[in-house]
């Protein structure tokens, strides 16, 4: 049985809701938190004035699980989707979903070494790292110049948040096969992997609320780039069904 393509959507309906929609999203979200100053208010809900410190800083669950662990199980999975993309050149049941594996593996490492890369780069500090907090340099904004004499540090983006975010990609895989049902829980995944993973990190200091929207946009739209490099050919056929005789074209 031949499978039926899903409807075609024009072009401009898909980057009215693929990019316009979350990059002004993004941005109110951001203005209302700056704003607002919602970044030092939401730490300030986690840090302990009297005894000068992020209580969880070392909490054993957000160390060793929500950071370590789930960090630790992304790169497996990344390396498990690398794995299979080069099996799919001695596997004839890989063959078909070869583009795919590729577009899962390369907006997994590439977001995230986009936002690792920027936190190298942007030298903003953690929250711990400040006065406020219980460290040792003024609070910053985030245009705000680094003091003088001051070590740079490695804060924005949220590279933890990013580690979910990275996951973003299935939602356009979901796309790509025309399962819009699929997508739809495959973003829902993401975006709460990426934001509780994050918020972990904010609760242990190690982040401001900023940080993590910031991630949100960052790997969104490289991953929207990427989807758009690589899916201009046919998609690979559904897991799980027989290959059609004759692939057709999806086009979002």
């Amino acid at each position: 049985m031949t499978r039926t393509a899903a409807p075609a959507q024009p072009a401009a309906h898909f980057y009215l809701w693929h990019l316009v929609v979350p990059t002004v999203l993004a941005g109110l979200i951001l203005a209302v938190i700056y704003l607002a100053e919602l970044d030092p208010l939401v730490s300030d809900l986690f840090f302990d004035q009297a005894e000068g410190v992020f209580p969880l800083r070392e909490n054993w669950l957000l160390a060793h699980v929500a950071h370590t662990g789930f960090r630790n199980a992304v790169f497996v999975l990344a390396v498990s989707l690398l794995l299979a993309w080069g099996g799919s050149y001695r596997l004839p049941s890989l063959a078909p979903f070869r583009r795919l594996l590729l577009f899962l593996f390369l907006s997994m490492l590439i977001s995230s070494s986009a936002v690792a890369g920027l936190k190298s780069m942007t030298g903003k500090h953690c929250p711990y790292d400040m006065r406020d907090f219980g460290g040792n340099v003024p609070y910053m904004a985030l245009l705000d110049p680094l003091p003088a004499g001051s070590e740079p540090g490695r804060c924005w983006p949220g590279g933890h948040a990013a580690s979910g975010f990275c996951l973003l990609g299935f939602y356009f895989t979901g796309i790509w096969l025309g399962r819009r049902r699929w997508a739809a829980v495959a973003l829902a995944a993401a975006l709460v992997l990426g934001f509780g993973v994050g918020m972990a990190r904010v609760a242990q200091g190690a982040h401001f609320l900023s940080h993590n929207v910031w991630s949100a946009l960052i790997c969104w739209l490289i991953t929207l780039a990427l989807y758009e490099v690589l899916r201009r050919r046919p998609p690979p056929p559904e897991f799980g069904r027989q290959a059609p005789e004759k692939v057709i074209d999806i086009r979002v």
